[in-house]
């Protein structure tokens, strides 16, 4: 027996905070470009010059900051506006834990240039995540078993990389093909690497170990890969338009693999679409929000939520019908 999620989220009370993080991040911008040095051919490493590092440094911790404030207002009242089997997910979170975390994680995130985002990603996502899946399932505490080290070497893999191999292959391809074939296949090169990225991490977040169960999902990598590539493509070959339909199809894509069980599946997750209508409903909340130059944004992220999380459930596997649950990954 399917049970489907409820969730309905206030778009007005996320409108302040959305507003603050703009005007944070647009001001941390404009003090960035007023403190920073003008580009010159030979740089001189002078007193303006360790100026405009401190710019760089000061503006990521601001952005830092404004993404941190809008991820625990916009998760928080996501999952306090769902539930499932009659029942709100209530969630509770110490913000002082919060800003203790955050700060740490941006400090950390600033020094290292970046290097220990992966990091922060995956103490983030043990902070909002596990409180869920513990009042869901009514479990022992689960354990996020992801690491940032895993994630530094996707990103590694599929951002430093092609750092080395795209400038050799728009060699060879201008050689060949000349300079507007080259394009074409530079940009189904970055398309195909962005979209090989986000299969494996998306995969890599559904990774917990409740009680003696597992949360995690069915996926073959490379195949999801593939699966977001031809998603990725579409988008760009239609200047944006299939974005909401690829969104669907990768929330399908993923939820319909989602499991939980010990040794043998018990509980399977889905994904029931409408298709053509929900594309449209979500097509009209992004035109929304490009349109008003992204102040729309809460009620269009509410909506949006509403539409997939309404949509998606879980369902009690009989124990003749169930398989094995996939090989343990770390």
């Amino acid at each position: 027996m399917r049970s489907y999620f409820q969730c309905h989220i206030g778009g007005s009370r996320l409108f302040v905070l959305w507003l603050l993080a703009l005007v944070l991040a647009a001001g941390a911008s404009a003090a960035v470009r007023l403190v920073l040095p003008e580009p010159q051919a030979d740089p001189v490493f002078d007193g303006r010059f360790l100026l405009g590092i401190l710019g760089y440094m000061l503006g990521g911790i601001c952005l830092l900051a404004a993404q941190c404030l809008v991820y625990y207002r916009f998760v928080q009242a996501t999952l306090r506006g769902s539930s499932l089997y009659g029942e709100a997910i209530e969630a509770e979170y110490d913000p002082k834990r919060y800003l203790r975390l955050c700060a740490k994680n941006i400090l950390l995130s600033v020094v290292t240039c970046g290097i220990w985002l992966p990091w922060m990603v995956v103490s983030l996502i043990r902070y909002f995540a596990s409180p869920v899946i513990h009042r869901l399932f009514l479990c022992e505490e689960p354990i996020y078993r992801g690491r940032g080290s895993v994630l530094f070497a996707y990103g590694v893999l599929f951002g430093v990389v092609p750092v080395v191999i795209i400038p050799f292959a728009a060699a060879c391809f201008v050689l060949t093909g000349g300079m507007a074939v080259s394009g074409v296949l530079l940009l189904i090169v970055a398309v195909g690497l962005l979209a090989c990225l986000k299969a494996l991490t998306l995969r890599y977040f559904v990774n917990f170990e409740v009680g003696r169960k597992r949360l995690c999902t069915t996926i073959r990598s490379w195949r999801a890969g593939g699966f977001v590539f031809g998603q990725f493509l579409l988008l760009v070959l239609t200047c944006g338009i299939y974005a909401p339909m690829a969104l669907l199809r990768i929330w399908r894509y993923y939820a319909d693999r989602t499991v939980l069980g010990e040794e043998r599946v018990e509980i399977r997750f889905g994904f029931s679409s409408n298709g053509l209508r929900d594309y449209g409903r979500l097509l009209l909340q992004w035109l929304l929000v490009a349109v008003t130059a992204g102040l729309y944004f809460p009620w269009g992220y509410a909506r949006t939520m509403e539409l997939l999380i309404g949509h998606t459930y879980v369902e009690e596997v009989e124990p003749d019908d169930a398989e094995l649950m996939p090989a343990d990954y770390r």
